[in-house]
């Protein structure tokens, strides 16, 4: 697996829809996971979280082909 990263500012802003996911645990919240990690198999694969903030636990909110 490659370093986590966070997406650029522009695709921040640009793609933040995209980077946008319902919550899994509070209906009608949203979380918005910039973060990412890249792993290498035999194809690669994108994992998006939003970065823990204050005692909330890491949401993992997708996993798959790049998505932006």
């Amino acid at each position: 697996m490659q370093f986590l990263a966070n997406e650029s500012e522009s695709n921040r802003t640009n793609l933040r829809s995209d980077l946008t996911f319902r919550h899994s645990d509070r209906p009608g919240e949203d979380l918005f996971c910039p973060w990412h990690a890249k792993v290498n198999y035999s194809f690669p694969i994108r994992i998006h979280f939003r970065w823990p903030e204050d005692n909330d636990p890491l949401y993992v909110v997708y996993s798959g082909k790049h998505i932006t």
